[in-house]
């Protein structure tokens, strides 16, 4: 799988858009483009300003862009999952304690 730099680095060249006018328009530094380029920049710790500008100058789906970002970033992807997770056992906790509380106010009434 290529990497996301290189991927936009190829879209950029298959478009013959040059570094700095593709920066231009995407209202990015020419800079902020080759750190992302070269694969020094972490995309999924790029602002979506950023992303939002790329997809717009290199035809992309804004969508199809944060996922290509995203699913480079493993440990993004891990910490994502993990929050997901947390998230659901808070509901479940909840849940439960709700269901206790309720019965025992049945109970009491």
């Amino acid at each position: 799988m290529k990497s996301f730099g290189t991927h936009v680095k190829n879209r950029r060249h298959d478009k013959r858009i040059s570094m700095h006018t593709c920066a231009a328009y995407a209202c990015i530094s020419s800079e902020a483009l080759r750190l992302i380029e070269c694969g020094v920049t972490n995309p999924a710790k790029c602002k979506v300003s950023t992303l939002y500008g790329l997809a717009h100058v290199l035809g992309y789906e804004i969508t199809e862009l944060i996922q290509r970002a995203m699913a480079e970033d493993v440990e993004s992807m891990r910490l994502l999952s993990e929050r997901q997770k947390a998230l659901e056992r808070d509901r479940d906790e909840n849940y439960r304690r709700y269901t206790k509380w309720a019965s025992v106010r049945k109970v009491e009434v």
